[in-house]
């Protein structure tokens, strides 16, 4: 599930063989497939719910969007078999919103939402391999 580039070696023996794959897709916050890779192409997320996602191989980046409610925070924890990844809080003019953090194995970051900037808000997740997860309460 985690992308990338896979090489099979058959040797010892002779005659014929058969091989079969099976794959599996990517399934960032239970969309079925990966976040997008791109602030336009950005996967829409509610509040108030627990998603999963996952970087690595060809996948360099995942994008969200959402419209938080007054008060609510955003939790991102980078699993703990993961990479350190990095994460940015955007808005729809493209600029950090005072939160951009690198997150190592096994920690939980949580940032407060501006209620001064407008919705929606997007959230830029890079630079590390493995799984995460995104609560915004």
């Amino acid at each position: 599930s985690s992308g990338g580039t896979y090489f099979l070696k058959v040797y010892h023996g002779g005659g014929n063989y058969q091989v079969a794959l099976h794959t599996k897709n990517q399934n960032d916050a239970g969309s079925g497939t990966d976040a997008g890779d791109r602030k336009a192409r950005a996967t829409g997320i509610p509040s108030d719910q627990i998603f999963a996602g996952e970087l690595g191989g060809f996948d360099e980046e995942d994008w969200y969007t959402f419209e938080p409610q007054k008060g609510e925070k955003l939790n991102f924890t980078c699993d703990k078999e993961s990479e350190a990844m990095r994460l940015a809080l955007r808005t729809l003019e493209q600029g950090i919103v005072g939160y951009a953090a690198e997150v190592f194995p096994g920690m939980t970051k949580s940032f407060e939402i501006p209620e001064n900037v407008d919705p929606p808000y997007f959230i830029r997740i890079f630079d590390g391999e493995g799984r995460y997860s995104i609560q915004i309460n």
